[in-house]
């Protein structure tokens, strides 16, 4: 995968202080969905993304990097992480060939799996695949944050005051 794929934005030209990361994992682990989860919840909660945001973010990050691992050939899973104080994205990149045409489908009732990208789908605000430059799948999901933990500061109430 070309160290460009994902290139720090610079500072200042799209977004106030945005806060970035990328990290491999392996694609053959049964473990990858697990430290995927943990590295993107301690990310975004250090960065000060509220609660509600880093649940669904950390869903979709467990749904994305799963379908890497069972469905593709990957030996290496990259997932991608971003908050600009207004927007949680996280996407994950693998060897796959299924990044065009990709549609969130409901499964039947009795399969055991296939909800991946409904579930996607109800959790992201927006998510969109596109052919990574290695020519394998790359998924981003975004989530809109209305507020940052700073907005939640302890604030007296109107009638105490």
């Amino acid at each position: 995968m070309s160290p460009d794929m994902y290139p720090v934005p610079p500072a200042g030209t799209a977004h106030p202080s945005p806060e970035w990361g990328m990290f491999a994992l392996p694609g053959t682990s049964s473990l990858t969905p697990r430290v995927a989860r943990h590295a993107v919840r301690t990310s975004l909660t250090t960065w000060g993304v509220p609660d509600e945001a880093v649940d669904r973010a950390e869903s979709i990050t467990s749904e994305l990097v799963t379908n890497s691992v069972r469905h593709t050939v990957s030996m290496t899973v990259v997932v991608h992480i971003a908050y600009d104080g207004r927007t949680a994205t996280v996407g994950v990149s693998d060897a796959g060939n299924a990044a065009a045409g990709l549609t969130a489908q409901p499964a039947p009732l009795n399969a055991e799996s296939g909800r991946g990208l409904w579930l996607i789908e109800a959790l992201a605000d927006r998510w969109y695949c596109r052919t990574a430059p290695n020519g394998g799948a790359d998924v981003t999901a975004e989530i809109r944050v209305s507020h940052t933990r700073a907005e939640f500061a302890v604030r007296p109430h109107p009638e105490i005051t």
